[in-house]
């Protein structure tokens, strides 16, 4: 997946002296930690992971905290014995993205229209609330936190869904979702996902009655519409939206999508 940060070349040499430090002592302590140590090394780090500025942010604050002297020592935490990084690294992870959470809770707001219990609940934060956990437990942890922790994980699956929701205009609606694909499939992915979260109206269902096809359709497409001239106000406008949206009622308007022998050039 391509970044989107224009990399400088002194970032570039900044990250590859990162990315070196940080899988070269991996190495080294993989070769001389015994078995039980080792389940508690990270991953090695690449510039794929890196979509960005805030993932290169990321990187950084944990590189620092795995290559610091001493990072390996021993701590106790949640009554267990692990090195000192991996709980660093296991807090900073959840604190990213419990503020990632309280960011998606505060855009779930009645005024809004999007506030649910469902969304809440699955937004809410994560916490280490028992005294103590299992080696098994805290690594699992951390592993779930780290692949959130980079925007590019999450673009990545954000793709897959606009994917997934294109085909589904296609097969739903036919021909009706045409000026829909046409408009959402230049969209960015983690933009495109974030617009849905809380649109129940934006959703792509299985409808019977072609009227009402045609009238979810425009709805649809209104909808995705507003979100365009958020984005791009300088190419989306009112006046613009309503002639477009008139489609619907026009080359492929009620009348003739009613008709049973209708049949699309």
């Amino acid at each position: 997946m391509a970044s989107k940060i224009r990399w400088t070349e002194e970032e570039k040499v900044e990250f590859r002296k990162i990315r070196k430090n940080y899988n070269a002592k991996i190495n080294r302590l993989a070769a001389k930690l015994p078995p039980e140590q080792r389940q508690f090394l990270p991953e090695k780090i690449s510039m794929d992971q890196i979509y960005s500025r805030k993932d290169f942010n990321r990187a950084k604050k944990m590189a620092s905290m795995f290559t610091a002297r001493g990072s390996e020592e021993t701590v106790v935490y949640k009554k267990q014995e692990v090195p000192k990084f991996f709980k660093q690294q296991l807090q900073y992870t959840q604190k990213v993205e419990n503020s990632k959470r309280a960011a998606k809770r505060k855009a779930f707001t009645p005024e809004k229209g999007t506030a649910t219990q469902a969304k809440q609940a699955a937004n809410a934060p994560f916490k280490m609330a028992k005294p103590k956990y299992e080696v098994e437990e805290l690594i699992k942890r951390k592993e779930s936190m780290e692949k959130r922790l980079f925007d590019a994980d999450a673009v990545a699956k954000a793709q897959v869904y606009k994917d997934r929701y294109i085909e589904s205009v296609k097969v739903e609606l036919g021909a009706l979702g045409n000026p829909i694909v046409d408009m959402i499939k230049d969209i960015p992915a983690d933009k495109f996902v974030k617009s849905l979260e809380g649109e129940y109206e934006l959703n792509i269902a299985f409808v019977s009655d072609i009227t009402d096809s045609v009238i979810r359709a425009q709805a649809i497409y209104n909808k995705w519409y507003d979100f365009q001239m958020e984005l791009k106000p300088d190419k989306y406008s009112e006046e613009d939206k309503q002639e477009k949206s008139d489609f619907f009622y026009g080359e492929y308007g009620i009348e003739d999508l009613m008709n049973p022998y209708y049949v699309e050039d």
